[in-house]
Formats: structure tokens, C-alpha cells, sequence
């Protein structure tokens, strides 16, 4: 059991409450808060705070520690393996005269479309192979 006296340094164990102890009756003890409440708690609910070198950091204090030490942080870098530079990439192009026989008669809707369905498919072939770079060849260009 806690001995607590009159004029005691307390704080609630279980919340951000603290003050001067004005009064023991038993197991019940009455603080005083900084803000002038006369507050009751049993013993068990307190600790004496006097004699412990205790910093009092606010919330603000500790947000701006955390910035400064968030901007100071290193970006972190990713060191791609000699594997994964060397590995062959995959290429796909798109231009319709690789993909179909023909293209006589099609419209550009069936042209855009089938380039569209060829693309998704050749792109979840490279995620369930794990493929690390995929090429599109489409448009007019070098």
C-alpha cells in the first residue's frame, strides 16, 4: 500500500491527471489539480511523483522532433541485384499488323480492342512470371 500525506506530489497511474495530495482519509485521497479541481482516487490509482526525475515533453515537442527526424532520414535506396539488371526484358508490340494476318476489314474499335486484350494478357503473363520490365511498342516512333 501506498503512504500518502498531505502536501504529497501524485499522479493517476492509469491517466494524464496529477496535483497535491489535500487529503487522506483512509484509502481515499483527495488531489488538488493545477487547475483547482479536488479530485478522489484510492491509493492503488496513484503514485508519488516527488523525488523522480520525471521530463514533461508536450505533444507539440514531440511532433517536431518527429519531422526533424523524418527530413534528416536517409531516402532509402534500393540496390537492384546484377541479376535483376542483366535480366532480358520483355517486349510487346502492339501495332495491329503483328498481332493479326489481316487487319482488312476491321474497324478501329476491333483494332483498339484486340491491342487492349493482348496487352492486359501479356502484362499478367510477366506478373505470374515475375518478370521485371515490360516494353509496350505502340504509336508512331522510334
Amino acid at each position: 500500500m501506498r503512504n500518502f500525506k498531505e502536501g504529497d506530489k501524485a499522479e493517476v497511474i492509469d491517466d494524464n491527471i496529477a496535483g497535491i495530495v489535500m487529503l487522506v482519509k483512509g484509502d481515499l485521497i483527495t488531489i488538488r489539480t493545477s487547475e483547482g479541481f479536488d479530485m478522489d482516487f484510492t491509493a492503488s490509482e496513484l503514485m508519488h511523483t516527488e523525488g523522480i526525475n520525471s521530463i514533461k515533453v508536450s505533444n507539440i515537442e514531440v511532433a517536431q522532433v518527429k519531422a526533424v527526424k523524418e527530413q534528416s532520414g536517409k531516402p532509402k535506396i534500393r540496390k537492384v541485384k546484377a541479376k535483376e539488371r542483366s535480366a532480358p526484358k520483355m517486349e510487346v508490340d502492339l501495332h495491329i499488323h503483328q498481332l493479326v494476318s489481316s487487319s482488312k476489314g476491321m474497324t478501329n474499335y476491333d483494332m483498339l480492342n484486340i491491342q487492349m486484350e493482348t496487352a492486359k494478357r501479356q502484362l499478367e503473363f510477366a506478373i505470374r512470371k515475375r518478370i521485371q520490365k515490360v516494353v509496350f511498342i505502340h504509336g508512331v516512333g522510334a
